[in-house]
């Protein structure tokens, strides 16, 4: 019985810290390290892991769409 009550504390707790964090809005907000970044660091970073770059990429686009 204890240990039942034990659990069900540590859910509530849990769902009261997610919920006091989500109206702060401090976990939703994005790292500056996550964000894509320009289009030259975009670019080289696919360069790197061997796909196309964006010149060429971009390129490939008919001018009509």
């Amino acid at each position: 019985m204890q240990e039942e009550i034990d659990g069900l504390e540590l859910v509530v707790a849990a769902i009261a810290t997610v919920l006091i964090e989500e109206s702060m809005k401090v976990s939703l907000k994005l790292s500056p390290g996550r964000e894509r970044g320009k289009s030259w660091s975009i670019d080289h970073r696919q360069i790197l892991v061997g796909r196309e770059g964006l010149v060429r990429t971009r390129a490939k686009r008919g001018p009509n769409r």
